[in-house]
């Protein structure tokens, strides 16, 4: 049988019909540009999201970007999404809130797991659309205890 050239393959393949997508403004930044493949937010199911958000450190109020997943109602964060092992995992139930971002932030949303109350976490989404699927998550994962989604956070 005579060899054939990937030339050959290639215009044996069937026409298929060209969609273009509506053009998207190309990131200003590099750091933007990898915020942007890093913001693939992963929607499993109603209460299953994974992906990268920025984490306020406790102690030292340094921004990082960690990998974080939402399962049920455990929420935990990484160093990285091939990480064997959590930086920390809580569990969200009755008496946790999610809190809304404050005007200065429009990004942010605050996390404060039952049983913590001393300890608020704050995050950062890189989209506002990745932070209305992890606001929308984490609320169905954790109840809302006296309405506190509704008082605005002050700036930080």
């Amino acid at each position: 049988s005579p060899s054939r050239g990937l030339g050959d393959v290639y215009k044996r393949q069937p026409q298929r019909a060209v969609t273009h997508a509506p053009a998207v403004a190309a990131p200003a930044s590099r750091a933007e540009a990898r915020e942007a493949r890093d913001a693939s937010v992963c929607a499993e199911g109603a209460r299953s999201v994974s992906g990268y958000l920025t984490k306020q450190g406790g102690l030292f109020p340094t921004w990082k970007r960690r990998f974080v997943r939402l399962e049920g109602q455990t929420l935990s964060y990484f160093a990285g999404p091939h990480a064997a092992q959590p930086i920390r995992a809580f569990r969200l139930g009755g008496g946790s809130a999610v809190l809304d971002a404050s005007d200065a932030n429009p990004l942010g949303f605050d996390c404060v797991p039952a049983g913590l109350a001393e300890r608020i976490f704050h995050f950062r989404a890189p989209t506002l659309e990745a932070r209305r699927v992890w606001v929308a998550a984490l609320r169905d994962a954790a109840p809302q205890a006296l309405g506190l989604s509704s008082f605005p956070l002050p700036p930080r």
